[in-house]
């Protein structure tokens, strides 16, 4: 049985563009992309590159809610 999981808009958009320009087949594949990119690079992401996304990140969800 399929899960769905809740996703803002905005958020929704940037993986369907993510998908389309990495020539993935799903939101799924996508998300596993990030993941493994993430997992690859996790001990050299620096403390101001975290602390950047997640600023960043909440941008993106803050100009939904505008």
């Amino acid at each position: 049985m399929r899960k769905q999981m809740q996703v803002a808009n905005q958020i929704n958009t940037i993986v369907q563009d993510m998908k389309k320009e990495l020539e993935l087949g799903s939101a799924s594949e996508v998300i596993g992309y990030l993941y493994t990119l993430y997992r690859n690079r996790q001990k050299e992401i620096t403390l101001h590159e975290h602390k950047r996304a997640i600023h960043d990140m909440k941008e993106i969800l803050n100009q939904q809610s505008m």
